[in-house]
């Protein structure tokens, strides 16, 4: 949802205790289309991880406009803003929605069901009846061109709410494997 791209990160702009951490949009974009585009952030709890992934789906989705939300921001004032600003296909996923109440293969298939039905209404002429989400992100890029931004919050949320079960968890490292790794629809991953 686009409107979704920008709500949070307004929230937190607004907020008593906003800290500026702008200038990671920099360091991420530089890593847009190249052999570095896996980043996977690895911080404790509370640290403002959630703050800066909202962040990066504010700058970087393509169909909003979100450039007055960063005009008190460090970024606003570097040469290379404009040249991502508000111009990819992102795909934002906070896996707690789907892990927390849901076995691993019911997370699986409802982030599949509900990415796929997003893509088929983004791309109604390349996608009719496909069913299966990495066939339509490849189709997607071989018939378009276009690729994907994929901003993943609570990546880790399956080994929290389940833990100790080593299939499960190995079933979801396969998903993100297949989902994510030496795709060419991917622009970049992170998480």
């Amino acid at each position: 949802n686009r409107k979704d791209s920008m709500d949070g990160f307004r929230k937190s702009i607004n907020s008593r205790f906003f800290v500026d951490k702008s200038m990671l949009i920099e360091a991420v974009a530089d890593k847009i289309s190249t052999k570095e585009k896996w980043i996977c952030v690895s911080r404790p709890r509370r640290f403002g991880k959630t703050m800066a992934l909202e962040m990066l789906s504010a700058y970087l989705t393509r169909g909003v406009d979100a450039d007055r939300l960063f005009d008190n921001l460090k970024i606003k004032n570097t040469v290379c803003y404009y040249k991502h600003l508000n111009t990819h296909n992102v795909i934002c996923i906070n896996f707690n929605d789907y892990f927390e109440n849901l076995s691993v293969t019911e997370g699986i298939a409802k982030i599949s069901e509900r990415l796929i039905h997003d893509l088929k209404q983004a791309f109604p002429n390349i996608l009719r009846e496909e069913d299966d989400l990495i066939l339509c992100l490849d189709m997607i890029t071989q018939v378009s061109g276009e690729k994907f931004i994929f901003l993943i919050d609570e990546w880790d949320c399956v080994f929290r709410f389940h833990k100790g079960e080593e299939q499960e968890q190995q079933q979801f490292l396969s998903f993100m494997k297949l989902l994510l790794k030496d795709k060419s629809y991917v622009e970049l991953a992170y998480i």
